[in-house]
């Protein structure tokens, strides 16, 4: 017998926050795949668009799934559809259960792709809303850092050899550093690996460190 490895355990978790029980793209009922990036979750038809538009940068997971996060499935339960759809969303042009994938497709890259949604404007510029990104994962301000990345905020921004995915880590922010990473974040070493073996192996020259060679 095939295992699905198959669980509601999360889906019911996120859907105790009432929000979460229709698209936050269409209002459909019942959606049940999350959209991990932006914490927030969407009917399979308008996944089915996110596929073909956003799959470079926003990352989407059956809430069915006995692989989901933990710590994401808790922040899609303490913030979710409402949240963000108070940071980026147009009520009067938002499709419906009934529209076409055409008119889902127009509404979701205005919202995603161009932003043109945001119920504030955006007045910083990219350096503010990078430097404001890395001191926020010190703190437990999860709303504030992914208002931050919607803003555009750069989540592969370091300082000193320090990612912001490592910055949280060094804080043990854990649930900021996977909001971090479903966003494409990366931590340094991870994401420079080769030039970092260069650099250690030249710096270990300096200090006249000698390896064994066999």
């Amino acid at each position: 017998m095939i295992s699905l490895d198959l669980t509601t355990e999360y889906l019911d978790k996120v859907r105790d926050n009432q929000s979460n029980c229709q698209c936050a793209d269409c209002d459909s009922e019942n959606p049940t795949i999350a959209n991990m990036s932006w914490l927030l979750v969407i009917c399979k038809q308008c996944a089915s668009i996110h596929q073909r538009l956003t799959s470079d940068f926003l990352h989407l997971q059956s809430l069915l799934s006995t692989s989901c996060d933990p710590y994401l499935v808790d922040l899609l339960h303490d913030y979710g559809n409402q949240f963000v759809n108070q940071v980026i969303d147009n009520q009067n042009l938002k499709p419906n259960d009934q529209s076409s994938d055409i008119e889902r497709e127009e509404y979701i890259r205005k919202k995603y792709l161009e932003r043109n949604f945001l119920r504030e404007k955006n007045h910083y510029t990219q350096d503010e809303l990078n430097q404001m990104l890395y001191e926020n994962v010190e703190t437990s301000d999860y709303g504030k850092t992914l208002y931050l990345i919607i803003l555009g905020a750069d989540p592969n921004y370091s300082e000193k050899m320090f990612t912001v995915a490592d910055h949280a880590k060094r804080y043990q922010q854990i649930k900021q550093m996977q909001m971090v990473l479903a966003n494409g974040g990366s931590f340094f070493f991870e994401r420079n690996s080769i030039r970092n073996i260069v650099v250690f192996f030249l710096v270990s020259r300096s200090f006249g460190i000698r390896f064994n060679q066999k």
